[in-house]
């Protein structure tokens, strides 16, 4: 349901691959697995998104808005 890429922080918009892509899937897969800290950063960038952006008080302002007919903010 939606769009991964727009759900991601952007840090993590690199690992984020076309459907069947195999060969890039793999690549990311290894770049992830080879390197702990850009882990631990993609990981962390992650968190401050859904932080900011699916805290659920945020989640039910914006269902309120589309249940009103409104046009919800980001």
């Amino acid at each position: 349901m939606g769009d991964v890429a727009s759900m991601v922080s952007d840090a993590n918009l690199h690992f984020v691959v076309a459907k069947d892509n195999d060969d890039t899937l793999a690549g990311v897969i290894a770049e992830l697995l080879d390197n702990s800290a850009l882990r631990a950063a993609v990981g962390a960038a992650n968190r401050n998104k859904v932080r900011a952006d699916y805290d659920i008080s945020q989640m039910l302002v914006r269902h309120l808005a589309l249940w009103q007919g409104k046009t919800p903010t980001p």
